[in-house]
């Protein structure tokens, strides 16, 4: 009886404490209990502003005017304002088509100013002369710049004319030299897709409206995502 008395204070005496191997210090157990972290709350969902975008060409682009689809294509996600006119050239006289002769794509620039997006995109040159061209492309550029325009997409030009083939190097060579253009490769995307044209193989049908419309949307996403 006194010997369970015994083992029962001993017992009582070690509670709390683990045993370990002779000659080791023993420290006393505890059980620990985990902390309570409030739940974290799901980020707030970010609303991105739409980008700013001026898109100026001529009779070639213009068809997306009048393609309600190919103008919701582009206005996913960003805010476009078209500034589209047969017969329009980049800096040099506009020519006149059924009475009208619309202002030039520098006309534009300079009149609207700080007006214009933050992202302009060009789709002119087919009613220009191709020995002015690379100087005309200058002169927008400086004047999109005093515009305060961040970048610039260039469109190239359907190469169904020999004329547009130095052309396009004209853009190519702008693009290089200044990291704020970017080239649409218009020409390239349009390759073998002779159902996106008219008769004369530069003008758009609906097909082709959309498919201008679906590049240029893609480039003005790479610039957000990039």
């Amino acid at each position: 009886m006194l010997r369970l008395a015994v083992l029962a204070v001993l017992a009582a005496a070690t509670a709390g404490f683990a045993f370990a191997a002779p000659g080791t210090r023993l420290h006393q157990a505890h059980t620990a209990i985990p902390a309570e972290h409030p739940p974290t709350p799901p980020e707030p969902p970010v609303h991105r502003t739409p980008l700013r975008v001026t898109f100026i060409g001529d009779s070639v682009p213009d068809e997306i005017s009048y393609v309600a689809s190919a103008q919701a294509l582009l206005q996913r996600g960003v805010h476009i304002d078209l500034q589209l006119a047969a017969c329009r050239r980049l800096v040099e006289p506009s020519c006149t088509v059924a009475g009208v002769t619309p202002p030039t794509a520098l006309n534009v620039i300079e009149s609207m100013g700080h007006r214009l997006g933050s992202v302009v995109v060009i789709g002119v040159g087919y009613n220009d002369w191709q020995l002015v061209y690379p100087h005309d492309t200058q002169l927008v550029l400086a004047a999109l710049r005093q515009a305060g325009v961040q970048r610039v997409l260039w469109l190239t030009l359907r190469e169904a004319r020999h004329s547009y083939i130095p052309m396009d190097a004209d853009i190519r060579q702008l693009a290089k030299s200044n990291p704020d253009v970017t080239v649409v490769d218009w020409n390239r995307y349009s390759r073998s897709h002779p159902s996106w044209f008219g008769p004369d193989g530069l003008h758009l049908s609906v097909a082709g409206a959309t498919a201008m419309a679906t590049l240029v949307h893609k480039t003005l996403v790479s610039l957000r995502t990039g």
